[in-house]
């Protein structure tokens, strides 16, 4: 039976401590999935990293220099279970400054997924957004998963009664001023703009990492995302630019006789899958489409 963590969570995951008890059966996982970090510096990219990796608060953060990794197993089901779907989190957290964004666009490609940081205090970094979605539609495949994270919500509270920055929350002491508050507005309409201009729908997330709030949910459902694109067949993760690639072999099942090959029509190409997945075979070509004047979002295919 795998130990998974205790955190009340209905998607579950496994802590560091959890993983150095278990042996490498356990912890064999069914999807390997590249995520990268991104925003402008300063915003607490490297603050909500640790936070989900080793689940407690960095008084010691620094600036990023360059590109620095992270890994996490997380299991992505309805409630802890052997049917759930383990999926290994490759994590990469990339440094805001401009003189580094050279040496970060280089980690956009074979991405699955992009968690692209603000802070909510801080509307220059909200603004500063744009120019990381440039990058990402330029860089990245059109199968992308984005989520937008506005970090230090704990700063700014629905009452309007602002707290404080100091060095604790990353920032500098001092009362915050309201007029660079981001409002979910701003965001919301960000998310839907280019939600359309990429096809797929895009979260807004309000978070905290020094109060650990909706830091598990960003990975979550970001992980949700990329699974349910390669379920309906939207990844390949055979395509070595999907940024998914499939996971311990001994966790599939194996179609080899002749006849289930011939069968399944699939080319000859042998295939793997999972009682629990959708299979990919006979797929059909999927994609994400909206509406701007309002019908709605949903999956169609061609």
């Amino acid at each position: 039976m795998m130990n998974f963590s205790q955190s009340g969570d209905p998607n579950a995951s496994y802590s560091s401590e959890d993983i150095s008890r278990l042996s490498s059966s356990d912890i064999e996982y069914d999807y390997l999935s590249k995520i990268i970090i991104i925003g402008p510096s300063g915003v607490g990219k490297s603050c909500i990293l640790h936070r989900f990796i080793r689940g407690d608060w960095n008084v010691l953060a620094s600036q990023t220099i360059g590109v620095e990794f992270s890994s996490k197993i997380i299991s992505i089901g309805p409630s802890p279970s052997p049917n759930n779907i383990n999926m290994k989190l490759q994590l990469w957290d990339t440094a805001g400054q401009e003189r580094f964004r050279s040496l970060t666009r280089s980690y956009y490609r074979g991405s699955a997924g992009v968690v692209l940081v603000y802070d909510v205090t801080n509307k220059k970094s909200f603004e500063a957004l744009h120019e990381f979605m440039a990058d990402i539609q330029s860089l990245t495949n059109d199968t992308i998963s984005i989520a937008v994270v506005g970090n230090k919500a704990d700063l700014v509270s629905k009452d309007g009664n602002n707290g404080r920055k100091n060095s604790s929350s990353g920032g500098n002491d001092g009362p915050i001023d309201p007029t660079t508050v981001v409002s979910d507005e701003e965001v919301l309409e960000f998310c839907a703009y280019y939600s359309r201009e990429i096809g797929y729908e895009i979260p807004f997330i309000k978070a905290s990492a020094l109060l650990a709030d909706n830091i598990n949910y960003i990975f979550d459902k970001l992980s949700n995302m990329i699974l349910t694109k390669v379920e309906i067949g939207v990844i390949d993760p055979e395509d070595p630019l999907s940024g998914v690639q499939y996971g311990d072999l001994s966790k599939w099942d194996i179609q080899s006789t002749s006849s289930e090959i011939a069968n399944n029509n699939n080319g000859g190409q042998l295939l793997r899958k999972k009682p629990t997945t959708i299979s990919l075979l006979n797929r059909r070509a999927t994609r994400y489409t909206g509406n701007s004047a309002g019908s709605g979002w949903g999956w169609v295919c061609c």
